[in-house]
């Protein structure tokens, strides 16, 4: 479905937490999507298994550093890692939702 002259992605999964990325940040994209999901999981980020088994960490990067935060258009990327699904968006928005948790089809962010 359009909306906006965009192609929207869809989740039917339940969010659990939000956070945004901020490249002037000291910490790194990897460690805050692992923070997300810790939160996510509520156990600390060092018990998770390695981000980089479940997707190209550099390939994210990218995706936020070629965004021009002036434009309309945004981009998704999503992903699964154990039992959760992680979305991140190119303006910097994260969010981790809980696979075993369906719902109706929704748009990824509101």
């Amino acid at each position: 479905m359009e909306h906006n002259n965009q192609l929207l992605m869809y989740r039917d999964c339940t969010p659990v937490v939000d956070v945004d990325y901020d490249s002037e940040r000291n910490h790194s994209l990897a460690w805050v999507i692992a923070e997300a999901i810790s939160d996510a999981a509520g156990i600390p980020p060092t018990e998770l298994p390695p981000l980089y088994d479940a997707i190209d960490l550099d390939a994210v990067a990218q995706l936020l550093d070629n965004q021009d935060r002036t434009s309309s258009e945004t981009a998704v990327l999503g992903f699964t890692f154990e039992q959760w699904k992680v979305f991140v968006r190119s303006d910097g928005s994260i969010r981790v939702c809980n696979g075993t948790h369906s719902q109706d089809p929704v748009p990824v962010f509101d």
